[in-house]
């Protein structure tokens, strides 16, 4: 009889160890197939921009052959100004953090995403231009970032072409 508790309990153990990995699975291919392949749009909360109302963003994820990377493409008074090229990967197993390498666009080569929440048509969030000012919130050093807040909008466009 114990035999068969112990064969029953390293069954179920088993059966908890498999479920909660295909979910983690499954959790990655949703958050990629949200991410990536579409267009979405919305003010970046930028310090150095003056008149934030004035300017937009434009992300476009691509992800192929396991090479992540990306283009933010800026426009100013809704007219197109240059687009910005970045690589990408996940910050953290959850999937909730993307980092962007634009090789040097300002000061810090590494910008992230701070995702709080997606739907099929926003995704909300916290952009830190510097990946050391992310960190320095996760520590507890920086104890406020209402300033960082903004969202994404899934919209249907397509990539400027220079």
């Amino acid at each position: 009889m114990k035999i068969l508790c112990k064969n029953i309990i390293a069954l179920l153990l088993s059966v908890m160890f498999v479920s909660s990995f295909s979910s983690c699975q499954k959790e990655e291919e949703m958050e990629r197939m949200i991410l990536t392949g579409v267009c979405w749009e919305g003010v970046l909360p930028l310090k150095e921009y003056y008149g934030q109302e004035n300017y937009f963003s434009r992300f476009f994820f691509y992800e192929e052959n396991g090479f992540k990377y990306g283009y933010e493409e800026f426009y100013y008074k809704g007219e197109y100004q240059r687009t910005y090229e970045f690589e990408w990967y996940w910050l953290d197993d959850a999937y909730s953090v993307v980092a962007l390498n634009y090789g040097g666009r300002w000061q810090s080569d590494i910008a992230c995403i701070d995702i709080t929440k997606t739907t099929s048509n926003y995704i909300y969030g916290y952009y830190f231009m510097d990946i050391a000012d992310y960190w320095n919130y996760k520590d507890g050093h920086l104890s406020q970032r209402s300033d960082l807040y903004f969202e994404l909008k899934h919209v249907g466009s397509s990539r400027h072409q220079e």
